[in-house]
């Protein structure tokens, strides 16, 4: 769809008839079934200059309650349109025009900021199948009177264990793939090191650590690599990780056994390895973190008194540092054992007060062959591991 140009007086509230549009929009999609093809309904939407307080004063969490319980095909394209509006500006920034072009820019923020107010209200109820449907399986909500089950439904790749059939991305798949791409967007968030545009950026990478767009160096890459200071991209990452934290939610929402059973697929997708980035960000966070001095010029934690972006980059990274490393699925441990059959009895300590060894931890194996190992994984001392007493 066509963009909005925003103006510069529209960078506090959106110029009155953006804003204007924005809200009546909001308005019409609570309340009436709007069309997949109204297309000046669905840019209007989207491509609005807002600010994150516009944007929370009016999608009220009723709006969005009221969208999930009696308009859920509302919603269904509300998210849809959002990712392929997301997806819009990812493709006008492989074109390779630095800086992104303003309209692409607005639209980018908008969407992040839409993403992080309505996706905490969509896990109030983790067992509602109608958001389950919409976000997890592929083709979104079944049609009236289709009851059938989808037997890729529960698995975050979507892929089914009888054939290695492609599946296309369902749509929270997609939200957090066109997020992972914000993160490292050139003119948004970056200004790569070298040409990544068009023929030049190659396959977006997953577990492939790519020194031209990781934010600085130090973790992963060399430390002497140029960092990338400009405040814009401080402020645009900030948000794109506060959207992160806003659908890593859930927990909120769980007891801890319920957390441990039926841990949210919003955790399980972005945790798995398979969105894009994955590498990227957790070099980039981690060098953001180890490479921040509080003392600054002289007066401890003085970005405190000065808006320094880079310090909402800290506690943000920080943020989705922890909760990235504490989940801990217990897909090995909660599946029948392959030889026994047998489900795990509880949680055990690696505990090394007996065997005073030099090392971090334990290593795993797949099975009970000493040779075969599992490379990268590791039981910390101290921690507590799923298994069974045999």
């Amino acid at each position: 769809p066509t963009c909005l140009t925003p103006t510069q007086s529209s960078q506090a509230m959106g110029n009155s008839d953006s804003h204007t549009a924005f809200v009546e929009g909001v308005k019409r999609l609570v309340e009436e079934d709007v069309a997949e093809d109204d297309h000046q309904f669905w840019t209007a939407l989207f491509t609005a200059p807002l600010t994150v307080e516009d944007v929370f004063e009016v999608v009220s969490p009723d709006a969005v309650r009221s969208l999930r319980k009696k308009r859920p095909r509302n919603l269904q394209l509300f998210l849809r349109k959002m990712a392929s509006t997301m997806a819009d500006v990812c493709a006008a920034a492989d074109e390779g025009t630095l800086p992104l072009p303003s309209n692409m820019s607005t639209a980018a923020n908008t969407t992040v900021r839409l993403l992080t107010r309505v996706a905490p209200f969509l896990m109030e109820e983790l067992e509602d199948p109608v958001v389950h449907d919409i976000l997890w399986r592929p083709g979104g909500l079944r049609p009236e009177g289709d009851e059938d089950e989808v037997s890729t439904q529960n698995q975050p790749n979507g892929s089914s264990n009888s054939e290695a059939v492609p599946v296309p991305r369902t749509c929270g798949q997609e939200l957090l793939h066109y997020v992972g791409r914000y993160l490292f967007l050139p003119g948004f968030t970056i200004s790569p090191r070298t040409q990544i545009a068009g023929k030049h950026r190659g396959q977006l990478p997953t577990h492939r650590v790519d020194e031209r767009v990781v934010w600085a160096g130090g973790v992963g890459v060399s430390d002497k690599i140029s960092a990338m200071p400009s405040q814009p991209f401080l402020r645009a990452r900030s948000e794109v990780l506060k959207c992160i934290l806003a659908c890593m939610s859930a927990p909120l929402f769980q007891t801890s056994e319920e957390y441990q059973e039926n841990p949210p697929m919003w955790l399980q997708c972005f945790t798995g390895g398979d969105v894009c980035h994955t590498a990227n960000l957790f070099c980039s966070l981690m060098s953001t973190v180890f490479a921040y001095d509080p003392v600054g010029r002289g007066v401890p934690y003085g970005g405190y008194f000065t808006g320094n972006s880079q310090e909402e980059l800290v506690d943000v990274a920080l943020q989705v540092l922890c909760v990235a490393m504490d989940f801990q699925p217990a897909e090995d441990g909660a599946e029948p054992d392959a030889d026994t059959g047998t489900e795990p009895a509880g949680w055990f300590l690696v505990d090394n007060s007996q065997l005073q060894a030099n090392s971090h931890g334990l290593g795993y194996r797949a099975s009970k062959q000493l040779d075969h190992l599992v490379p990268s994984k590791t039981a910390v001392w101290g921690e507590k591991v799923p298994g069974s007493d045999e």
